[in-house]
């Protein structure tokens, strides 16, 4: 990460800046400031592209290991996917913050994380959770506040495993079989949004191959085979038959 640093330091414009100010010409400065400010900007989000995709190389799948008895279903805790990422993604420079933010959604609580990487780029995630507080018979299981919490943590759940890509597989109770790999639901969601968004053929095509390419990542068929029928139903959308 040092010579990453350093390599963004070593801006090409500061020595004609410099002379701009030993000459006096001020009139030319302000421009090259702004080029200087953009040529940061520019090295700094390829700096953190690079460290990106190194940390998610680096992150390992989370093993489902505790119960929802309302599904009957395993489920990885918040602690243990922050325990399997953070030392890795600090470890390239990143920290994340999460915080609260409006939503158009009713019932609904809005989780964004900054994630911010000490060469200075930024980019914010967010992720709009149903308020928890009723079972899967619509009978209230907590208080408001404890509903609220429950929301928030499964919020910050599922956007830490969609920002970083982690993998979560089922508990195999120490059999010591590879857990089985797939698309989180929220990444799935995500990818199926963003063909569903596309407004060209050209889109399409761009956000499709994207999609599959995640879900080949892991051998996921089941993300595939949703993001066939995502496409194929936007293709028709896209380029509808002249009767």
């Amino acid at each position: 990460m040092e010579n990453e640093v350093a390599k963004v330091e070593g801006n090409p414009y500061l020595a004609m800046m410099q002379k701009m100010v030993e000459s006096g010409n001020v009139a030319q400065l302000k421009d090259m400031m702004d080029l200087q400010e953009r040529w940061e900007a520019g090295e700094a989000k390829k700096v953190y592209s690079r460290e990106f995709a190194n940390t998610q190389l680096e992150i390992e799948t989370v093993v489902k290991t505790k119960k929802n008895t309302q599904t009957h279903s395993n489920y990885a805790d918040l602690s243990d996917i922050i325990e399997s990422s953070k030392p890795i993604y600090t470890k390239h420079g990143f920290a994340i913050i999460f915080s609260e933010g409006d939503t158009a959604k009713d019932n609904h609580v809005r989780i964004i994380a900054d994630v911010l990487h000490e060469i200075g780029h930024k980019e914010t995630y967010h992720y709009d959770v149903p308020l928890d507080g009723a079972g899967l018979k619509g009978n209230a299981n907590m208080i408001p506040i404890h509903g609220k919490a429950s929301s928030v943590s499964y919020g910050r759940r599922y956007l830490m495993c969609m920002i970083w890509n982690i993998a979560t597989g089922d508990d195999n109770d120490g059999n010591n079989q590879a857990p089985v790999q797939r698309l989180t639901d929220v990444q799935q969601a995500m990818l199926c949004k963003k063909i569903q968004d596309c407004k060209t053929n050209g889109e399409l095509k761009e956000a499709y191959s994207y999609a599959i390419g995640q879900a080949d990542i892991l051998k996921d068929k089941e993300s595939q085979l949703m993001f066939v029928a995502e496409k194929d139903k936007k293709l028709k959308e896209l380029n509808p038959v002249k009767k």
